[in-house]
Order: C-alpha cells, then structure tokens, then sequence
C-alpha cells in the first residue's frame, strides 16, 4: 500500500521497496523517455498494440475519438488532468491541445478518428 509524505508543504507518493511505479507514473514517464513498444497500423486511423504496448498521437484542430475495439486501453493527454480507461466497444473525446498517449493494459485494437 502507498502512503503520502508531506515535505516542505507539499504531498509527495511513496511507493513501498519492490512495487512497481503506479500507472500514472509509467505513462508519464514513457512521455518524457524513448518511445514503448510499437504499434501496428491496420489500416488509416486504426492500431493494434501487444500488452503494453504505447502509441502517441497528436489530435487535430477538432480535436479526436480515441475508440478501443478490443482489448483495454489507458488514454491520457498532456494539460488533461483526467486519465481515461477505455474497455472494447468504448470511445472517449478529446480535445485538440496536448500530446495524447495510448498504453494497452491488454492486447487492444484502437482506432482514431
């Protein structure tokens, strides 16, 4: 279980010796590191990616659809504080500022529109 410390006026995550980093944390990290394991294009607008498998995306001025076809899917976007859990047959709207980042939790089918 994680426990929060309080320093110098600020909340601060810590995680117990051996645990993996939270969801969060590995995504944001993969943002700012080298690219994850890549993503197959199946056709225009459409990806499918092995379990932890990452694709980044950059929406258009209408901003995009992200829709999982199979699989779960965690989405997040840069100066979006909400993160989003896609399960098959679900989409999420999002707008058009920020770099998206998809992460499978499963294997997935996602498709961009």
């Amino acid at each position: 279980m994680s426990a929060h410390a309080e320093t110098g006026g600020q909340m601060q995550m810590i995680e117990p010796a051996g645990r993996r980093p939270s969801l969060v944390n590995r995504v944001e990290r993969w943002v700012r590191g080298p690219r994850g394991s890549a993503a197959t294009a199946v056709a225009p607008g459409v990806w499918t990616l092995p379990r932890d498998g990452t694709l980044r995306l950059r929406p258009g001025r209408d901003g995009m659809v992200l829709r999982s076809r199979g699989g779960t899917l965690l989405v997040t976007q840069s100066n979006d504080p909400k993160d989003y859990v896609l399960a098959g047959g679900e989409e999420v709207r999002l707008g058009r500022h920020g770099l998206v980042a998809v992460w499978a939790l499963s294997d997935a089918t996602l498709a961009a529109r």
